[in-house]
């Protein structure tokens, strides 16, 4: 993940001040960084996060109550967005923008994979 120097500074200056700063907040930055280069729903970005999770289409569905044809429809959709062709692709894009930590992709699919 590249972080520009003014990110880094808003960081460090947010924990300075005694701001906790939250997994969902990190994430919530990297979405809003993401947006400047392209020009993903909120819904797309939920997709695209479970994707690097390691999720199937099947789980997605579950997961965000949704049918698995609407879920290949948002896959469709979003891999244009992001110029990418597989989930591989796709989970190296959400991991260099930040979406989803390096090692967090390899763990929760480890832990899918002993949960099964």
């Amino acid at each position: 993940m590249s972080v520009t120097a003014e990110e880094l500074l808003d960081v460090l200056e947010r924990a300075a001040a005694g701001h906790a700063l939250t997994v969902a907040q990190l994430r919530a930055d990297a979405r809003q960084r993401a947006r400047g280069e392209v020009h993903l729903s909120d819904r797309e970005f939920d997709v695209l996060e479970l994707i690097a999770g390691g999720l199937g289409n099947q789980d997605i569905a579950a997961e965000l109550f949704l049918s698995p044809n609407t879920i290949k429809t948002y896959i469709r959709t979003l891999y244009r967005k992001i110029s990418v062709k597989t989930r591989a692709q796709a989970t190296v894009w959400a991991v260099h923008h930040g979406l989803v930590p390096a090692g967090e992709a390899e763990a929760e699919q480890k832990d899918r994979s002993e949960g099964a």
